[in-house]
């Protein structure tokens, strides 16, 4: 009796042994695809949370006639494409971390350095 649970016991592990190289396998074949589908969803991800979290309001005011004023942003850039100071401002940092190789430290002091001083002039 325990000589044949032995061959059962190798049998199965032969069996296992074999269906795990083949699922390797498939999965090897099938990575560009799983790469491909995370990679969508986190470029998704991370649009969203651009989206939601880079902020840029701009405060200035086009005078049209005597008391009527238009915000350059709410009243005429969201209306084109809502976020697009965001959107290009995010894509501008892309720009310079990938093509010109700017360290991110330095974009992230110039961003601090450009904010307080169009804060300072009124234009943010």
């Amino acid at each position: 009796m325990n000589i044949e649970c032995n061959f059962f016991i190798i049998g199965k592990i032969s069996v296992g042994y074999s269906l795990g190289t083949r699922a390797i396998s498939k999965i090897r074949e099938n990575s560009s695809v799983i790469s491909q589908a995370a990679t969508i969803l986190g470029v998704t991800v991370i649009g969203g949370l651009i989206a939601t979290y880079v902020n840029i309001e701009l405060a200035l005011k086009i005078p049209v006639s005597a008391g009527h004023t238009i915000s350059l942003q709410k009243d005429f850039l969201d209306r084109i494409f809502p976020k697009l100071l965001p959107f290009a401002y995010t894509f501008l940092m892309y720009w310079l971390l990938k093509a010109k190789k700017i360290s991110p430290v330095i974009l992230i002091i110039a961003t601090f350095i450009m904010a307080f001083l169009l804060s300072f002039l009124g234009v943010l």
